[in-house]
C-alpha cells in the first residue's frame, strides 16, 4: 500500500511525498489487521518486530540505503475509540516517528525542528513545544469522540466559511498522544504540523460501510482535508482512500472515484433503490442521509465533487428517470425524508456549490413548499436551523407555476409555527407567505395532551401524574456490637454463617486433638 500510495503521488505530482497524514480507526484496524499503521511504519522507515508469540515487540530501523528512497513524515489523526481501544499502538507509532527521526538530516526531523520552532514563537513554553512537536498521533479529547465538523456542516453552517469549518476541526482534534503527552492540547499543535501535508489517507475495509451512509468518513477524512487547505494557504492536498474490501486486490483510490463508484453502485442503482422501498419509512430516511452525507464531502471537499452527483441524484430522486415512482413512494413512506432531501438540495443551490436549471429549481421549491404546507416542518437542522434557505425559497416561490396564495400562506404559518421566524424576515416574499407567517407567529403553540380536556373546561391543567415504584434508602443500624447486626440478617444468612462457625471450631478442635496426641 505505501509503495502504491508513492508511486501514485508521484506521478500525479511529479515528485515524492514528505509529509503526508492518515486517519485510524478501531473498526477498521480490527478488519484490516493493522494494515494501515504497518503503512505508516514503512513510510517511516520503520518496520514492526515479533516476538516468538508473534506480538510485535520492537522496532528497527531500515537504513535509507535499504528503503531506497528518503524516509516520509507521517501525521496520524485517530479516532476516539482508536485512542482507546489501542493505545498500545499509538505508542509504538510514537516510538517509530521519533526512531526514524533519531537517523541523521531527513524530513521527519526537520519537520520536528520546525514545529518546534513555530509553537516556541506562538508562545508555548519551550518544554512543551518541543514535546508537541515530537507528537505524531492527534486525536479529540480524553473522553470525548467525533471530529467536530458533522454538526457544523449539518446546520450549513460551513456556507462561505471554510475557516470556521477547518478551526472547528482543528480546535476539536488538537489533542496530542504520544509517549510525552496524553491527550493535552497544545496551541496551534496540530495545525502546526499539518503545514506541509501533501496528502490525506484513510481506508475501506468493508462493502457494508462506504463513504456516504454515514458521517464519520467526511467528518474525519474531509475534516482532515478541509484542516490541510487552511493550514497550507488553500492548497488541497492528494486525497486518497487505502480499498482493502477484497483480499488480495487492495488499491489505492481517489476519493472521488470512489464517492462516485459508491453513487452508481448504490445510490443511484434501481436495485439498491428498491430494497430501500421494501423498508418503507427507513429506506425513505436512509436516502435522504445520503444526501445529508453527501453534502458534507461537498463542505468539506469540494475541489472533489463532481457537478454531475448533484445532476444525478436530482435525476434518479426527484426526476423519478428510472420510473420507481420516488414522488409516491416518499410521500407515503415518509415524506418527512423527502422534505430533508429537497432542503438539502436546495441549500446546495443557493450556496452555489451546483446550481440546478431554473426547472428543476422550481421543481424542488414547489414539491418543499407543497410538503410543508401539508404536513409541517420537518426540522432538520438545515430546515428549521437554516433562515438564510427559507429566505432564497420564499424570494422565488411566488414566481414557482403551481404554487398559489393558500399553499404559501400555509407554508409561512407552519415554518413561523415551528421557528418563530417573524415576517420581517421575508420582506422580500410574497404577501400571502408574509401573511401566513404572522398567522403563524399568532397561534397559539397546541397545549400538551394530558392538559387539552382541562382546557377545554376552563380548568387549570391538572399536575403530572404520580409515578409508582419502589425506592431504595441506605439503613445505618446503630445498636453496637454484633447483637446490632444479628437483626438485620436474613434467616438463611445466619444459618450459613453458624454453619461455617461450627466447622471453624470442629476444625480446630480437631487439630489441636493431634498437637496433643
Amino acid at each position: 500500500m505505501a509503495a502504491a500510495t508513492l508511486e501514485r503521488f508521484s506521478k500525479e505530482q511529479g515528485k515524492m511525498p514528505e509529509k503526508v497524514s492518515m486517519v485510524l480507526w478501531y473498526g477498521e484496524t480490527i478488519r484490516h489487521q493493522g494494515a494501515m499503521e504497518s503503512e505508516a511504519l514503512y513510510l517511516m522507515g520503520v518496520e514492526p518486530r515479533w516476538n516468538a508469540r508473534g506480538v510485535v515487540d520492537g522496532l528497527r530501523l531500515i537504513a535509507e540505503k535499504e528503503l531506497g528512497r528518503p524516509r516520509v513524515d507521517v501525521v496520524l489523526t485517530l479516532g476516539g475509540i482508536y485512542r482507546d481501544g489501542f493505545p498500545d499502538k499509538v505508542l509504538l507509532l510514537d516510538r517509530a516517528s521519533k526512531l526514524a527521526a533519531s537517523d541523521g538530516e531527513n524530513a521527519i526531523a526537520r519537520h520536528t525542528r520546525q514545529v518546534a520552532e513555530a509553537l516556541k514563537k506562538a508562545g508555548v513554553a519551550p518544554d512543551l513545544a518541543e514535546k508537541a512537536a515530537r507528537a505524531r498521533a492527534f486525536a479529540s479529547a480524553p473522553g470525548d469522540y467525533g471530529a467536530g465538523v458533522s454538526n457544523m456542516v449539518k446546520q450549513s453552517k460551513d456556507a462561505g466559511n471554510s475557516q470556521g469549518l477547518a478551526d472547528a476541526y482543528l480546535n476539536h482534534m488538537n489533542h496530542a498522544y504520544s509517549g510525552d503527552l496524553w491527550g493535552e492540547a497544545v496551541p496551534g499543535a496540530l495545525s502546526t504540523h499539518l503545514e506541509g501535508n501533501q496528502a490525506v489517507i484513510h481506508s475501506r475495509t468493508t462493502n457494508v460501510y462506504g463513504v456516504l451512509d454515514n458521517d464519520d468518513f467526511y467528518d474525519y477524512a474531509g475534516g482532515l482535508n478541509a484542516a490541510t487547505k487552511t493550514a497550507n494557504g488553500g492548497a488541497a492536498p492528494a486525497f486518497y482512500v487505502n480499498d482493502m474490501k477484497t483480499g488480495g486486490k487492495e488499491k489505492v483510490t481517489g476519493i472521488q472515484t470512489f464517492i462516485a463508484t459508491e453513487l452508481n453502485a448504490r445510490y443511484w442503482n434501481p436495485k439498491w433503490i428498491r430494497e430501500m422501498q421494501k423498508a418503507g419509512y427507513a429506506g425513505a430516511r436512509e436516502i435522504a442521509g445520503t444526501m445529508e452525507n453527501l453534502y458534507g464531502w461537498q463542505a468539506t471537499s469540494a475541489e472533489r465533487m463532481d457537478g454531475t452527483f448533484w445532476r444525478n441524484s436530482y435525476d434518479v430522486y426527484v426526476a423519478d428517470k428510472d420510473g420507481l415512482e420516488m414522488d409516491k413512494f416518499f410521500e407515503q413512506a415518509n415524506p418527512h425524508a423527502g422534505q430533508v432531501m429537497m432542503a438539502r438540495m436546495l441549500e446546495v443551490d443557493r450556496q452555489g456549490s451546483y446550481k440546478f436549471s431554473a426547472e428543476q429549481r422550481s421543481e424542488l421549491i414547489r414539491r418543499y413548499v407543497q410538503t410543508v404546507a401539508k404536513i409541517g416542518a420537518t426540522c432538520s437542522a438545515n430546515t428549521c436551523g437554516n433562515l438564510k434557505l427559507h429566505q432564497y425559497i420564499a424570494e422565488q416561490a411566488a414566481l414557482v407555476p403551481g404554487l398559489g396564495t393558500v399553499e404559501l400562506a400555509a407554508f409561512g404559518r407552519n415554518m413561523a409555527k415551528a421557528t418563530g421566524w417573524k415576517p420581517t424576515a421575508f420582506a422580500t416574499a410574497s404577501a400571502a407567505l408574509r401573511a401566513g407567517v404572522q398567522e403563524g407567529l399568532a397561534r397559539p403553540r397546541p397545549a400538551p395532551p394530558h392538559s387539552r380536556g382541562a382546557a377545554a373546561r376552563g380548568a387549570s391543567p391538572p399536575p403530572l401524574p404520580y409515578v409508582n415504584g419502589f425506592r431504595m434508602e441506605q439503613v445505618f443500624h446503630t445498636t453496637g456490637g454484633s447483637a446490632g447486626v444479628l437483626p438485620v440478617l436474613s434467616l438463611p444468612i445466619a444459618l450459613m454463617l453458624a454453619l461455617v462457625g461450627a466447622g471453624f471450631l470442629l476444625e480446630a478442635l480437631r487439630t489441636a486433638t493431634r498437637v496433643i496426641s
